[in-house]
């Protein structure tokens, strides 16, 4: 009689027989295949939900301008009584040729425009109040934002010169990002735009902001209040330090022109993004989905879906330990204030000002300080 054996509990028979041996290459191939199949799944179900959200952005529609609108555009003198520059003839100011090569290729950096709309209620042409460039650069992880002044006077591709604010009333996002490449070098990938009406509804959503105001900065935001966007009575009391801010308040505090320079508005608008990335950073995964679906409706874009998804594919896993860095444009000192055609406007020194680019954007890996 023959018992199983001891070890196996195969018969002696069965022991007999030949094994199989396992086949480790065969294992490790079908290990990495089932790894590779739900990574595409992941990715099918990211691009999925991905062209869902990014179908909610709006896309730039720009309609061709009335010669009044331009002429409007060009005869501006909503000039401040306390200017004092120099009144010039445009025939007589010399532009620095148009660099021959821009400041970096795409590889290494993307470079995305934020515009905040100056509309009106009963305004058909809207200027480009705020203008933010983000600069990526995936092989430091610094995010450059370069704010320009609204009132540089620049050269205006297909157009005579005015201030920078007016390439985007004249020709949209494509006109904006013509106008920062002749005169500064820098190539523009895209442009995301937001409607300063719906400002306050997206801060709003992230449960509003902590700033820290000034004294004269909270006085004056307590008289004023809601710049024209509500009632003329205001019942704020917000305090000189540290105060939790409405939407509404964030938007007067980024547009607050009366106290300080216009260099001082930009750094108020830097405070005001700097918040908004803080919180949204911080939000957990199911708010920010949900933030996701109320927000995108409120943004327009001249980029496609699959730009905007491979940008995000590449960006997004730098944002959680970039460091962020803010400069602006023109700085201190690289500009002259003069009066153009009756505009009060900021003439800038082009060679110096595509300098601080290259030393900032090109080559930060050196940089150590933000650049006043």
């Amino acid at each position: 009689m023959e018992y199983p054996n001891e070890y196996t509990n195969d018969t002696p028979e069965e022991s007999r027989r030949p094994r199989r041996r396992i086949s480790w290459p065969r294992v490790v191939l079908l290990v990495l295949c089932v790894v590779l199949a739900l990574v595409l799944i992941v990715l099918v179900l990211i691009t999925i939900l991905g062209n869902r959200w990014l179908n909610m952005i709006g896309r730039e529609t720009h309609n061709t301008l009335s010669s009044k609108d331009i002429e409007n555009l060009y005869s501006d003198s909503s000039i401040d009584p306390n200017f004092s520059g120099e009144t010039m003839d445009p025939t007589d100011i010399t532009w620095d040729p148009t660099p021959s090569e821009t400041i970096f290729d795409g590889e290494e950096y993307v470079t995305i425009m934020l515009v905040g709309q100056d509309r009106r209620w009963n305004e058909t042409v809207s200027r480009s109040d705020a203008m933010v460039l983000l600069t990526f650069n995936k092989r430091t992880g610094v995010i450059y934002m370069t704010s320009f002044l609204r009132d540089t006077y620049v050269q205006i591709p297909g157009y005579k010169d005015n201030r920078i604010n007016a390439a985007y009333a004249l020709g949209g996002m494509s006109l904006l990002e013509e106008t920062i490449e002749q005169n500064f070098g820098v190539p523009v990938d895209g442009t995301l735009s937001v409607d300063f009406f719906r400002f306050p509804e997206i801060i709003d959503m992230l449960g509003g902001l902590d700033l820290t105001l000034s004294q004269d900065e909270a006085d004056y935001l307590n008289r004023r209040g809601n710049w024209g966007l509500g009632p003329d009575v205001c019942d704020w009391t917000l305090t000189a330090g540290v105060n939790h801010m409405t939407g509404e308040q964030c938007l007067a505090f980024s547009r607050l022109r009366d106290i300080g320079t216009d260099t001082e508005r930009v750094n108020r608008q830097h405070k005001v993004l700097m918040a908004m990335l803080d919180k949204v950073k911080d939000l957990p995964l199911r708010e920010l989905l949900g933030l996701m679906d109320q927000f995108l409706p409120m943004v327009t874009t001249n980029m496609t879906n699959k730009q905007l998804l491979s940008h995000a594919y590449s960006l997004f896993p730098m944002l959680s330990d970039s460091e962020i860095r803010t400069q602006r444009i023109p700085k201190w000192g690289d500009y002259e204030p003069v009066r153009i055609n009756g505009m009060a406007v900021l003439l800038p020194n082009l060679e110096a000002i595509r300098k601080q680019l290259i030393d900032t954007l090109a080559y930060d890996i050196y940089a150590t300080t933000p650049i006043d």
